[in-house]
């Protein structure tokens, strides 16, 4: 498998449809970047929404992966929260 990524489907409360959905661990080896993949996969799964008639949707991507998030800021995405993980001091 050259890549792949992780969708979450959200159902509101009370709600019969899937209204959002959220992509992350968008992933492509090693091996097989800079050949336009990710945008494609992203692609894929965009087609896939839109036939569930998902109304919306979010990604998630890591700050440094400044390659990943040029691809998704073409795909129409742009920063709207931001996030720090708490690590343990060594």
């Amino acid at each position: 498998m050259a890549g792949g990524a992780k969708v979450s489907l959200v159902t509101p409360e009370g709600s019969s449809s899937n209204n959002y959905a959220g992509i992350y661990a968008l992933w492509v080896r090693e091996d097989r970047r800079g050949r336009g993949l990710s945008a494609l996969l992203l692609d894929a799964i965009f087609n896939h929404l839109v036939r569930l008639d998902v109304s919306g949707c979010w990604l998630q991507v890591e700050e440094r992966s400044t390659r990943a998030s040029a691809v998704y800021q073409a795909a129409g995405f742009s920063t709207v929260a931001r996030y720090r993980y708490l690590t343990r001091a060594h």
